[in-house]
């Protein structure tokens, strides 16, 4: 089972590194360009996100850190397939979420607001995969897009992990940059 996992997640990472590789220039002189022209367009997109999830009732928070590879239909909806690492410092827990992640920009503008769920599962790893439970995480946030490859995001939300029946949730605030 400790194969199948690290297996898995190795695959993810392989995935994230080279997938978003293309011959395009990061950096192009966009400034010029029409503004409805600006942002994201159909096709892969690659994120990766750092933050924190505070529990209220814990002075302590807790280190989270997402990548999620996916496809972008139109300049308003995606949907991706993430993986992540959460660290919990009070209970001394670490887990893998492998989720789903459907995604929406409510504008196409250098500013834009979307919403976010992350569904999936969550894995502890520090004793050997044996935790295992449901990962939920919807936010909402902003995005600012510099060019038609490169947006930086900010977001807030709520997180939910159930492992073996113990509950770990909180307040995430997440800062992230996507390709």
């Amino acid at each position: 089972m400790r194969i199948f996992f690290v297996t898995l997640i190795s695959l993810l990472t392989f995935v994230n590194v080279f997938a978003g590789a293309n011959d395009k220039p990061m950096f192009s002189d966009d400034e010029h360009m029409p503004f409805d022209q600006r942002g994201p367009k159909k096709g892969y997109y690659g994120a990766a996100d750092i933050g924190f999830v505070v529990d209220p009732g814990i002075v302590e928070s807790n280190l989270a850190i997402n990548i999620v590879n996916g496809y972008r239909f139109d300049e308003h909806f995606a949907i991706g397939i993430g993986s992540g690492l959460r660290s919990y410092i009070e209970v001394v827990v670490a887990t893998v979420p492998i989720f789903i992640e459907p995604k929406y920009d409510f504008i196409n503008n250098t500013i834009s607001p979307f919403v976010a769920m992350g569904i999936g599962y969550s894995f502890e790893i520090i004793d050997g995969f044996d935790g295992a439970g449901f990962f939920f995480s919807p936010e909402v946030g902003a995005s600012y897009t510099m060019n038609q490859q490169v947006t930086f995001t900010f977001g807030l939300g709520y997180e939910y992990q159930n492992l073996n029946g113990a509950g770990f949730d909180g307040i995430s605030l997440m800062i992230g940059i996507g390709l």
